[in-house]
């Protein structure tokens, strides 16, 4: 396979013949994007849509890709106040700015002061709320350097909100050579999704944009409905299958969905739990949004892993099955499936898998969950307590909530002494769902 003669514009001839070029003259196309990072989600994702759009409206709209030292670090640390190196130096060197916040801020000087167009700044983070998140981050920064560009900024620069979905696994080596065996080149930059894919688009641009419907992207008035549909019903589940599924031994989230009980199991939770409390966007049918998951979680190709969506639970859970948990409670609705994942969660942090092996927890708050598995409790309801007492996690709503307690505990007792697969099995209603 070292043979395979590298990817490049005069090679392009070269590919297998059902490979798709370029549609556009790559010549004639002037630069009208830049974005912060080339990673593999940008390739897979925005480039495609870009692509598309090109194709079919054309435009000077080809894609410059910034590589930043560490892209997206500062866009992370926005809830925690941007305390953070890069933010410190580039505040003391404006004009040699290492940071992605420093970056955009003294671009949008430069544009300012030469008078040029303002443009639109459209972050892909896959954050609620992210471009009002980003624009917050921006104008704070740019108050520190001059009132007057915070004023420029906050009247002419916008901010779309996004939501963006698609699942782009690491690629191995293995990929790379598998792929330039179907296409016949090597493709170094080769990224490895799914079929689906969707971006949804706060339509707030203050100056043209590519056409970007061309390859089905939504814009819409508010993001936020879809925002909340996603993080319920792609991601929560997500991260059942992940906390399941890996102490039932299954290492790809794939694998576990070909297990009929696991299957059932994830479609019970979206269906009875999840559904009925997410938002239902009309250009998001429910129904046909599960079917697509389901479809999607079983994906083989994709070889997900299940103790990387397992990271960071301490982070995830609010969002992905936290904010569910808090909906149905209000209303009185179930939350048994919701109460089986967070005591998943619970059991993965422990620290220890159902063989006795050490599990290498992932998450900031690691030490405090190290800290509880220390303690050796034999009662699951104390267990679940300790862990419902991280108020970062849960707040203090949830832990007075008696019926969520007892929900939890018990699930937590169940896999402590029958395993998550036996208890995924009994949970399960056996009604031909699998």
């Amino acid at each position: 396979m070292n043979s395979v003669e590298r990817l490049c514009a005069r090679n392009l001839g070269k590919l297998h013949p059902d490979v798709r070029r370029p549609a556009f003259d790559r010549n004639e196309t002037g630069l009208g994007v830049v974005h912060l990072g080339a990673g593999a989600f940008m390739r897979s994702h925005i480039a495609e849509y870009e692509d598309d759009a090109l194709a079919t409206e054309g435009g000077d709209w080809a894609i410059a890709g910034v590589s930043l030292r560490h892209p997206g670090v500062c866009d992370r640390l926005v809830p925690q106040e941007l305390d953070h190196a890069d933010v410190r130096y580039d505040l003391e060197h404006p004009d040699e700015p290492r940071g992605t916040i420093g970056y955009l801020v003294a671009a949008l000087g430069a544009r300012r002061n030469s008078s040029s167009r303002p443009p639109t700044i459209v972050s892909c983070d896959n954050l609620p709320s992210n471009g009002a998140r980003l624009r917050s981050a921006v104008l704070r920064f740019a108050r520190e350097q001059t009132p007057a560009l915070e004023s420029w900024i906050a009247e002419n620069v916008a901010f779309p909100t996004t939501m963006v979905d698609r699942i782009v696994p690491a690629t191995t080596e293995f990929d790379i050579v598998q792929n330039a065996s179907a296409v016949g080149l090597r493709d170094e930059a080769y990224v490895k999704t799914e079929p689906f894919r969707q971006w949804v688009i706060e339509d707030v641009f203050c100056n043209e944009r590519p056409a970007w419907e061309a390859g089905g992207a939504l814009f819409v008035s508010n993001v936020a409905p879809f925002e909340s549909a996603k993080l319920q019903l792609l991601n929560g589940p997500h991260s059942a299958i992940a906390y399941l599924g890996y102490l039932a031994g299954f290492d790809y989230v794939h694998e576990a969905m070909r297990d009929a009980m696991f299957k059932a199991f994830v479609r019970q939770m979206m269906t009875d739990d999840i559904a009925p409390v997410a938002p239902e966007p009309r250009e998001m049918d429910h129904a046909v949004y599960i079917a697509e998951l389901l479809q999607r979680f079983g994906n083989p190709a994709l070889r997900h892993r299940t103790r990387q969506i397992a990271m960071d639970g301490s982070q995830k859970l609010p969002q992905r099955i936290l904010s569910t948990v808090r909906a149905q409670l209000e209303w009185g609705g179930p939350i048994a499936s919701l109460g089986l994942v967070v005591a998943a969660w619970m059991r993965y942090a422990l620290g220890r898998d159902e063989r006795g092996r050490a599990i290498e927890v992932s998450d900031p708050l690691a030490p405090k969950f190290a800290a509880i598995a220390a303690e050796r409790l034999d009662n699951p309801a104390e267990i679940a307590d300790r862990f419902l007492a991280i108020r970062e996690v849960f707040g203090s709503d949830l832990p007075a909530q008696a019926r969520f307690r007892s929900t939890v505990a018990e699930s937590l007792r169940q896999l402590l002494e029958k395993g998550a697969a036996d208890t995924v099995r009994q949970f399960v209603r056996l009604d031909g769902q699998a």
